[in-house]
């Protein structure tokens, strides 16, 4: 212990500290006078110096004797080692040997000079290396010897540095500690009537060797006559030396961390891992501090080590450390922390998926909730692991954390986790209406469990645990046969709303949850959706011109796609976008795309698929004046014709732009008119009047009629596909092998053969541009319903406004005539219907 002079402490302290000091600078001389003369010195005057040597060192332990109990503090290790010392000090005495040198009658302290013990005093009881000496020459069953450990890291380290700074942790060893007898440290010494304390066992094999009652009992340290045979335990010194093992056991746990992590010969490490390894055995208290140290996690990086016995001993150290509480914990926190690949995530599932959901069910303790649910995080995270857990019963664990009641935020967490793990699991392929969740029955897809999932995401202000609680709900509304229990669910509790608000959020990974969840149900509530949306404040507006295009992410993409996915004739949400200057933006960055001004991201394509249904949608309300000028201003019919280019985009670029392109041209009857000729004014002359009226008339011949829609037509104003120059690209559009831009293209080209336009001038028009080939080319390649019904009605118009020639080319193609005999027996109404009409035309009409 280390004394300090305190300016305004007690008299009899600083009368003590400076007692000591004076015995000490006089210990020095004295020491120094031996030193200085060793080898012309008298044996007189060794004589002389010893003896004094000795009164000072008595003095010094009387004044030890007299250091109040107030200055430890209640330090019990402190104040029984200072005493121990005192008496120790007190008691000293010494000769002169036959070679003169000076050593102990009683306790024998090698090369141990009074100096080193005054500083023992002065330096916090700190050993010296004779002290060390000591340990090794008598402390030989303490295995392994912390000397000879420190003395093997000196000669593998190289460094001086480096071994000064590890010997710091010896814990100091005194003459107290030994049994006189066995010269070992004692596990249960025991005091006799001559006061000397001794090994129980080594003091009772004494006395039993005094078999005669008769027989004079002697203590065998001093020799005095015992009377009594009274073995009285000292429990001061028992605690005394327990603590020493303890602090000692723990500093050399520092040093093999130390060797551990330097990691500069396998020797040492070796050495270092087999050390931890008794130390582990000895006692819980040193595995404790192990996982304290993080020893428990660095001995993990040994298990892949070039030497095979480094490896065998972490494993062996590893096993003995995860046996307790605390071990696993360490474990599954390291788990939770590590990256593992999938397939060393099947394996740990494997083997400690049991152990883990154990781990969570039989205690309540923070720390071990939160390792093991990290832990199975982690397992969850590879599908195929996911059927593991729900074998070993992890539904209705995860079920009754995220219901239990609990706003603390260490509660928040657990439903945070209890939730990940949840969905890892829903997003799997397992079948889940088949796994109970209580002892009531109840399914996690049932009713009561997506209800109370929907009620949590309502009242939830955890961003992480929200998350999770929408991507549950979005795999079950990805399963057709429990898509009607969520949409149910959801407008029961109105969570729609709470969704649209997460749109707003900052976290992105929240919007797009929200964004993929409101994209899933907008078939089935959509429009309750868009009216969410224009109520919101930010939307709809929000989801696309205020983000920066300049990178563009998921969130773009998610975010645009759900606009465009809502039910197109809304004219609510289409007005909405509209006012708020959205049609610009959009039509801006799709430019932008296309040119490649835009960077290209894993998203580029998605989000300019988003763009596109935006517009798309918009044409779905033409009826609207608003809606119908935008469409005009902006010329859609060009703009949409340019996508129909492969190079544009995607196959759903393309599916698109035809679809507002048959948008578009289904307004062309009633936007198309004929020019109006004036009538000629009443005031002027007759002659002018017929001269006028000849004007007019020349005027009006020379504008061109549509030949189809029968007035004034443009790409801008009435959207004709003709004027466009639309047609051909959607004739090649039907030589794709998506089916969906095949059926898409030629709903865009059935609008020119409505029966509200010249049907016979549409084919006669198609026909210049070989249109009927590229649908019979179409209906050979294609087998889906809906590009043969659409072929079919092609066909259809194009025989009731053909001729002969039309049907000659129908009737030599096999392979058209087999799919009109397949549709007859095979077909959907309406195109069973249509080719049995077909077939007759065929075989009525002359050839």
């Amino acid at each position: 212990m280390e004394l300090r002079t305190i300016k305004n402490g007690s008299p009899s302290a600083l009368q003590i500290l400076q007692s000591l000091s004076a015995k000490v600078k006089l210990a020095n001389n004295l020491v120094e006078k031996c030193s200085t003369g060793a080898k012309s010195i008298r044996d007189d005057d060794l004589k002389f110096i010893t003896e004094e040597l000795e009164e000072v060192i008595r003095k010094l332990g009387q004044d030890l004797s007299t250091i109040p109990l107030s200055i430890f503090q209640n330090n019990k290790y402190a104040e029984i080692t200072v005493q121990s010392l005192s008496r120790e000090m007190k008691n000293v005495c010494f000769h002169i040997n036959g070679t003169g040198n000076c050593i102990t009658d009683e306790h024998k302290l090698e090369n141990s000079s009074i100096e080193q013990l005054v500083k023992r005093k002065e330096a916090d009881l700190v050993p010296s290396s004779d002290e060390k000496n000591i340990l090794h020459s008598t402390w030989s069953g303490y295995e392994p010897r912390l000397g000879d450990f420190l003395d093997a890291w000196k000669y593998a380290s190289g460094s001086i540095d480096t071994l000064s700074q590890i010997a710091e942790y010896s814990e100091p060893l005194y003459d107290t500690f030994f049994c006189p007898i066995t010269k070992r440290i004692m596990d249960d010494p025991v005091t006799i009537e001559s006061g000397i304390t001794f090994e129980r066992k080594a003091i009772a094999e004494w006395f039993g060797r005094f078999k005669d009652v008769s027989e004079t009992i002697t203590c065998p340290a001093t020799g005095t006559k015992l009377q009594s045979r009274v073995l009285n335990s000292n429990i001061a010194i028992r605690t005394i030396i327990a603590e020493w093992k303890r602090r000692n056991e723990v500093k050399r746990i520092k040093v093999a961390l130390n060797v551990l992590l330097l990691d500069k010969s396998e020797a040492m490490v070796l050495d270092a891992i087999r050390d931890l390894n008794i130390l582990s055995q000895k006692r819980r208290y040193n595995r404790e501090e192990m996982h304290i140290l993080g020893i428990t996690k660095l001995l993990t990086s040994f298990l892949e080590h070039k030497n095979m016995m480094v490896r065998t001993e972490a494993l062996k150290l590893l096993r003995l450390l995860v046996k307790d509480r605390e071990g696993k914990i360490k474990m599954a926190s390291y788990l939770s922390e590590l990256i593992l690949e999938h397939d060393m995530k099947t394996y740990v599932a494997e083997k400690a998926a049991k152990v883990l959901i154990k781990m969570v069910t039989n205690t309540h303790t923070i720390i071990t909730h939160r390792a093991a649910f990290g832990a199975l995080v982690q397992i969850s995270s590879h599908p195929l692991n996911n059927q593991m857990l729900v074998n070993a019963g992890i539904i209705p664990i995860l079920m009754e954390e995220m219901f239990a009641c609990g706003v603390h935020d260490t509660y928040i967490d657990f439903k945070e986790q209890a939730a990940t793990i949840l969905a890892n699991i829903a997003k799997s392929t397992i079948d889940l209406e088949t796994i109970q969740v209580d002892k009531h029955g109840h399914t996690i897809t049932s009713h009561y469990s997506i209800y109370n999932i929907a009620r949590m995401l309502k009242c939830s202000k955890s961003d992480k645990l929200n998350i999770n609680l929408i991507k549950i709900l979005l795999y079950m509304a990805k399963i057709p046969k429990h898509i009607a229990t969520v949409v149910s669910v959801i407008k029961e509790t109105e969570v729609s709303y709470t969704l649209i608000e997460e749109l707003n959020s900052p976290v992105e990974v929240l919007v797009v949850a929200a964004a993929k969840l409101l994209t899933a149900l907008s078939s089935h509530i959509g429009h309750t959706i868009a009216e969410g949306l224009c109520k919101t404040q930010g939307q709809p507006e929000g989801l696309i011109k205020s983000y920066d295009i300049d990178q563009i992410t998921k969130k773009h993409a998610i975010s645009v796609n759900l606009i465009a996915k809502l039910p197109h004739k809304n004219l609510t949400l289409n007005l909405s976008l509209l006012r708020q200057g959205t049609v610009p933006a959009i039509i801006s960055r799709m430019q932008g795309i296309l040119r490649g001004e835009s960077r290209t991201t894993r998203y580029t394509r998605c989000y300019l698929e988003g763009l596109v249904g935006v517009l798309v949608r918009l044409t779905a309300t033409l009826f609207d004046q608003e809606i119908l000028q935008m469409a005009r201003g902006q010329n859609l019919t060009s703009v949409f014709t340019e996508l129909l280019v492969r190079t544009a985009g995607s196959d759903e670029v393309q599916r698109l732009a035809a679809a507002g392109l048959e948008n578009l041209s289904s307004q062309s009857v009633h936007l198309s008119r004929p020019p109006e000729v004036r009538n000629p004014s009443r005031r002027r002359f007759l002659s002018k009047s017929f001269s006028s009226s000849s004007q007019e008339a020349k005027k009006s011949q020379r504008v061109q009629l549509c030949p189809v829609h029968k007035g004034a037509c443009s790409s801008s104003t009435t959207f004709c596909l003709l004027e466009s120059g639309a047609v051909e690209r959607l004739l090649s559009c039907l030589e794709q092998k998506n089916p969906e831009v095949v059926e898409a293209a030629l709903s865009a080209v059935s609008t020119l053969l409505d029966e509200r336009v010249d049907v016979e001038e549409s084919v006669r028009v198609l026909g210049e541009g070989d249109a009927l080939s590229f649908v019979l080319g179409a209906l050979r390649e294609h087998r889906e319903e809906g590009v043969r019904h659409k072929c079919f009605l092609v066909i259809e118009r194009f025989l009731m406004g053909g001729g002969d020639g039309i049907v000659g080319e129908i009737s030599n193609d096999r392979m058209v005539c087999a799919a009109l005999v397949t549709a007859v027996h095979k077909g959907s109404g309406s195109s069973k219907k249509m080719a049995e009409n077909i077939l007759r035309y065929l075989n009525n009409l002359p050839f």
